[in-house]
């Protein structure tokens, strides 16, 4: 569990907090430390709504909610349109501290502390902690920076959120502590996490966990650029399989530079609008290092075969051989580094290096994938299904032709490998303990994380027919060393 908890504190050590915050509609509204940031400075209107001052946004209830728990955010103004439904941005500041909704007659409440967020709550109720519901209004306060905020003692109404190791209590805790190493950081974090946390922890894309000051964290694609959500445009390289024609280290190792940049700025604009999962991750899905061929594809000769040999003035006849054929036609192809081990071995280094390592190489920029580990240069649906597709592989072809790519990228520093949805003679490769946990973690002393490939675990029973349920096939994984589950979600007792 630690393996997955320590990426988060490789990033956390890096994280960059945008000073410019902008406020998109539908970015939450949390509670946070005040500290009279434009996010916290709010307005009521003769109209009964309450406005961000920064952009005259309306404090706002997610699709017209009146029950417990409707979520609260920020949202364009709309109070020219009369009808009842869209009273959602009306409130009414009472006497006794709450504010509660026109609408449903509901308060605004929180439930947490630093981090939660804020929602709609009943007002009264032997239940009901009425101090999470009671506001103080800063019109004059003599805080300056409590001036315009809507609070709970020092924590104040605030859109979005922020680093959490900038904040109390969490600042104090030593998994926020830079100067510790990273196992010294999981270790705290994983303690103070009860088991739904480290359970989620494992899926894709992982959830938060507030109460901790846990953000959010997600993964994205960078195979040759990082993948765009058509607003924030990034730039799109030639096919990796160019990169490998070059034969240019130096070329490799720029563009995953230039690409790690793009992840990170994406990252960091996407999360200051409360954007966290996928594609704005800083665990970047690439380099693709499978072999740009088939599998031997054994043609078993069964008839007999005669020619006339000159030399011997007579027929000779051939016994029945076994012919392996090598065709290069893999349908991923221009995904990856061509066919040749050395070749694509040397430019995984040099994309791992670029773009997990900046001018500072205390911290990462971004986290490289090892994909897909490993023999998954098979069809994608025929004869048979890439998903469940059994690679049969010699064990010499299997080291000198297979592995090496895989071994390089991991020895330039990559955090992570993705397990591919084929078996490998016969067991899945994310079920696979010879291949996760013998050699990956054993001969090459791999102390990253491993992720599925999407529905890889799911497939082991569905398709590879490998286990008797899906739980079980999450429980082969696991123990096999796969950390990280993308796709559905599986669990076992």
């Amino acid at each position: 569990m630690s393996l997955v908890v320590h990426v988060f504190l490789a990033l956390l050590a890096s994280y960059i907090c945008s000073s410019a915050r902008d406020f998109p509609d539908e970015s939450n509204i949390q509670l946070w430390t005040c500290d009279g940031s434009d996010g916290q400075k709010w307005e009521l209107m003769n109209d009964t709504t309450i406005r961000l001052v920064s952009d005259m946004k309306c404090v706002d209830i997610s699709n017209y909610g009146t029950t417990d728990g409707s979520n609260i955010w920020l949202f364009t103004c709309h109070t020219s349109d009369k009808t009842p439904s869209h009273q959602n941005q009306e409130w009414s500041f009472n006497s006794n501290g709450t504010i509660t909704s026109v609408m449903s007659g509901l308060c605004i409440g929180t439930s947490d502390g630093t981090g939660s967020n804020v929602e709609l709550q009943t007002c009264t109720g032997p239940k009901v902690d009425i101090l999470n519901r009671t506001w103080e209004r800063g019109c004059n306060p003599p805080e300056k920076e409590l001036k315009n905020t809507i609070r709970v003692g020092q924590l104040c109404m605030d859109v979005g959120s922020k680093a959490s190791c900038q904040e109390t209590p969490w600042n104090t805790y030593p998994y926020c502590n830079p100067n510790l190493d990273p196992d010294s950081r999981a270790k705290d974090l994983v303690s103070r996490m009860n088991t739904i946390e480290k359970i989620t922890q494992m899926l894709s894309d992982k959830d938060g966990v507030p109460r901790l000051g846990v953000p959010p964290f997600g993964h994205t694609e960078c195979t040759h650029g990082t993948l765009n959500d058509g607003t924030l445009l990034t730039t799109l390289f030639p096919q990796a399989l160019s990169f490998a024609r070059s034969f240019d280290r130096n070329l490799v190792h720029s563009i995953a530079r230039a690409i790690s940049d793009e992840v990170r700025a994406k990252h960091n604009t996407a999360n200051a609008e409360n954007k966290y999962d996928y594609p704005y991750g800083l665990i970047c899905w690439a380099p693709v290092l499978n072999v740009c061929r088939d599998l031997p594809l054994l043609i078993r000769i069964s008839h007999t075969m005669y020619c006339n040999n000159t030399f011997l003035g007579r027929n000779t006849k051939f016994l029945t051989k076994t012919i392996s054929l090598f065709q290069a036609r893999w349908g991923r192809c221009q995904e990856g580094y061509g066919e040749d081990p050395y070749l694509q071995a040397e430019c995984a280094k040099q994309y791992v290096q670029g773009l997990q390592y900046g001018p500072d190489k205390k911290h990462i920029e971004a986290i490289a994938t090892c994909k897909h580990f490993d023999v998954h240069t098979g069809p994608e649906n025929i004869p048979v299904s890439r998903f469940s597709f059994d690679a049969i592989v010699s064990y010499r072809d299997w080291i000198e032709t297979f592995q090496p790519a895989f071994k390089a990228c991991g020895a330039a520093g990559a955090m992570s490998y993705m397990c591919s949805y084929n078996s490998i003679n016969g067991v899945p490769a994310c079920a696979n303990r010879e291949l996760l946990g013998d050699l990956l973690r054993g001969e090459w002393n791999f102390t990253g994380f491993v992720v599925s490939d999407c529905g890889a675990i799911g497939n082991v029973f569905s398709q590879h027919k490998f286990a008797n349920s899906a739980e079980e096939a999450s429980e082969f994984c696991v123990k096999a060393g796969c950390d990280w589950n993308c796709g559905e979600k599986w669990y076992w007792r």
